[in-house]
């Protein structure tokens, strides 16, 4: 059906003089940045001067205008204002502002990829490490608990860092989940008993939740949201490869 509704409205759009056709011309063609705009405004007449009745307009070469003539003659000029400044091309703070939001993103990005990174493979770091830390506590039998301490406080914690960066910044609570994610790997490490290891396991979990949500609300804040898809599929292309590599660094 979906298909059936994309092959009929192309079809709609390629035939002339049918609404789609008149709209989907009208979002081809260009349209002027706000800095030649401003230019443009700068030097064009003031609709006021054409308010006045019984005025007429002086050319030396065309000697007097009623208002009406004159106003066409403006009109004109602004076409080809118009057309001129179409036929330039973009202009150069146009080109330099898409240029320094290109690199703002990609440094955010860079910036934002280890604590991504480290989030993702902690979830996996100990799937080769399973049967030998159950067996080291003699807990073979809550084997699971190592995997479900971190997967269900990684759930819950979600809405919680949500409201804590509307309330303390993005930056702090960003800091604040990296550095719970450093007690709980040392935790993990030093633990001399099973319940400290389920501690600490639980606290990265915590971590990893609100890194993963602050990233996606710092690039929903900071980067346009155009490039969402685009910023998705690099971060989701990370978690893949951490969820691979996490074996093979814990075991």
């Amino acid at each position: 059906m979906l298909i059936y509704k994309a092959i009929k409205k192309r079809r709609e759009e390629n035939q002339p003089g049918s609404e789609l056709a008149v709209d989907s011309e009208k979002q081809k063609e260009k349209k002027l940045c706000s800095h030649l705009l401003g230019s443009q405004s700068q030097t064009s007449a003031s609709p006021l001067l054409l308010n006045k009745p019984k005025q007429t307009y002086i050319r030396p070469d065309a000697g007097s205008l009623e208002p009406q003539q004159a106003e066409a003659l403006l009109e004109l000029a602004d076409l080809n204002q118009r057309s001129q400044i179409q036929a330039s091309g973009p202009c150069e703070l146009c080109k330099k502002e898409k240029h320094d939001a290109r690199v703002y993103r990609w440094k955010l990005i860079a910036g934002l990829l280890l604590p991504y990174f480290l989030a993702s493979v902690d979830l996996t770091i100990v799937a080769a490490a399973l049967p030998f830390i159950a067996s080291h506590f003699n807990k073979l039998d809550q084997l699971n608990w190592i995997v479900t301490a971190f997967t269900l406080t990684s759930t819950a914690f979600i809405p919680a860092f949500g409201q804590l960066s509307d309330v303390f910044g993005r930056h702090f609570v960003l800091q604040l989940a990296m550095f719970l994610m450093l007690i709980g790997s040392v935790l993990c490490a030093v633990a001399p008993s099973w319940g400290v290891l389920l501690l600490g396991r639980a606290l990265q979990g915590t971590s990893a939740s609100g890194i993963t949500n602050l990233i996606q609300i710092i690039l929903a804040d900071k980067v346009s949201l155009k490039d969402n898809a685009k910023n998705s599929t690099i971060f989701q292309f990370v978690a893949g490869i951490s969820y691979s590599v996490g074996p093979i660094i814990g075991g």
